[in-house]
């Protein structure tokens, strides 16, 4: 999973600027298990909730906050945390698997044929132009998607996403 820098501002950003977030959460629970939350102070993955959990939890507390009301079901989900002394804000936002991107972009009844055909189309297209994804396959994913579903591409230099 990508927690690069980059990353991290690309979802982030995607989430304040478009409906993608709301569009992970209409995927089902089993694919929102093992997403990375970022909020706060931390990087949490979504987990099936552990019943009888220990009051003195570090995350007993956590339905109180606005993070974990707007990414979890809290009836059935929890957070484990990942990684500690980041800086984000408390709304938080997924970092998208490229999985879910697929999901969101195409459902689940589409050949793999059709995915890579226009993901290969997407990424020749755009070699040598600025909207050139020189990371990850979350990157080049979620680049695609922006692309496809919002107009929008990525500018590394102001680390936010345009119309085009």
């Amino acid at each position: 999973m990508d927690t690069s820098e980059t990353y991290i501002k690309m979802c982030d950003q995607a989430v304040k600027q478009t409906d993608i977030g709301e569009k992970w959460k209409s995927l089902p629970q089993k694919m929102r298990l093992g997403t990375f939350i970022c909020f706060r102070s931390v990087i949490g993955m979504v987990v099936n909730k552990e019943y009888g959990k220990p009051k003195n939890d570090l995350f007993y507390l956590i339905p109180e906050t606005l993070a974990f009301r707007v990414w979890c079901d809290i009836e059935s989900e929890d957070v484990k945390v990942i990684e500690t002394n980041k800086n984000f804000s408390d709304e938080g936002f997924p970092l998208f698997r490229q999985d879910q991107i697929q999901e969101m972009m195409f459902g689940k009844d589409v050949g793999v044929q059709t995915i890579s055909m226009d993901i290969s189309s997407f990424s020749i297209t755009q070699a040598g132009t600025s909207i050139s994804i020189q990371g990850t396959m979350e990157q080049l994913w979620l680049a695609f998607y922006m692309h496809e579903r919002h107009q929008m591409k990525w500018l590394p230099e102001k680390q936010k996403w345009i119309k085009i």
